[in-house]
């Protein structure tokens, strides 16, 4: 699922997978959303997830640009997740990657059991654990660069544009160096019209 942009300080659930259920829900009652659904995987003993993706890019921005669902990174097993989820409202959806909560209207999806990063760069934003802006930004770039997704470079560009002064730019280009793409970050920061920090 890709995040798209909507209006500022707004979510709105509008995917197939949810059939003809509509429902905005502020960027507020989000982050509560997220709060319930890393408190319930802590209480079963399973290690705080990480939120990811494009509602983290909603966090970190605070408000331009809203994310479809929330992400989360979490070495709970589907069994555990069921067993966190199901009590707060949600439902596994017919694709059997996320969840979806009809009441609330929310979706949720657990990508992955392993970030990709570095885990104690992370950060806690009130309870929840949020994958680091340098992380944030690499999996920004790699999308622009994967999927030829102008919104994913729009978003590198606001995460750069806010966070410049404290991002760890040498980590960054280390991390796309691997990858074999740091001339993408260069070529951001040369269109973006910065000298190199």
């Amino acid at each position: 699922m890709r995040d798209r942009p909507s209006p500022a300080g707004r979510y709105s659930v509008r995917q197939p997978i949810l059939g003809s259920h509509e429902r905005e829900l502020s960027t507020d009652e989000m982050f509560a959303e997220a709060q319930l659904i890393s408190a319930a995987l802590r209480s079963l003993g399973v290690a705080p997830p990480i939120l990811v993706g494009g509602f983290a890019v909603e966090l970190y921005l605070g408000g331009g640009y809203t994310s479809s669902d929330i992400d989360m990174v979490s070495s709970a097993t589907s069994a555990e997740i069921s067993e966190a989820l199901t009590p707060l409202g949600y439902e596994r959806a017919s694709d059997r990657r996320h969840w979806f909560n009809e009441a609330k209207g929310v979706l949720v999806e657990f990508p992955s059991s392993q970030l990709e990063g570095d885990e104690t760069r992370c950060r806690m934003l009130g309870k929840v654990k949020v994958i680091s802006v340098e992380d944030l930004l690499i999996d920004r770039l790699r999308a622009a660069l994967s999927w030829k997704d102008r919104s994913s470079y729009e978003q590198a560009a606001a995460l750069i544009g806010r966070y410049r002064a404290e991002l760890d730019f040498d980590y960054c280009r280390g991390r796309l160096d691997a990858f074999g793409e740091i001339p993408m970050l260069e070529r951001l920061l040369a269109a973006l019209e910065w000298k190199r920090p």
